[in-house]
């Protein structure tokens, strides 16, 4: 298995090896965006997207983020995660290089807490923040 960076420029052709992936992981977003939404940010060059292919060129996983800048860090934020089994252990090294080799100093995601005690468990994350959202209509 490998990763690719997705180039803004190769978006397009990309896209629709990408789409059930991100649709999958659309439902636990809590509405906060759309499939299309993330095509226009990667577009945009506001989001990188990372495929995982596996031996044989099928895409078999998708990473989306998007870069924050903190006065003590560079972060890659991740908005969508998505693929059954797609990271094995040392794939997500490599995840961590390549946020390493742009820059990054962190890596952050907002998960449901199954998904958080699997990043805790799996690979060393710390839970830095709990959101608390009301919606004002």
């Amino acid at each position: 298995m490998r990763l690719l960076e997705v180039p803004t420029t190769h978006v397009h052709q990309a896209w629709p090896k990408m789409v059930p992936f991100l649709e999958d992981v659309a439902p636990h977003g809590n509405g906060e965006g759309s499939v299309e939404q993330s095509k226009v940010s990667l577009i945009n060059g506001s989001s990188t997207a990372i495929i995982v292919i596996d031996l044989s060129g099928e895409t078999i996983g998708v990473i989306v983020g998007e870069w924050k800048m903190t006065p003590g860090k560079r972060i890659f934020f991740i908005t969508a995660w998505a693929g059954s089994n797609a990271m094995p252990d040392e794939l997500y090294e490599d995840v961590e290089k390549w946020v390493k080799k742009n820059g990054g100093t962190a890596m952050q995601c907002a998960v449901r807490d199954s998904m958080g005690r699997m990043l805790k468990q799996r690979w060393k994350y710390a839970k830095v923040y709990t959101i608390f959202e009301k919606e004002i209509v």
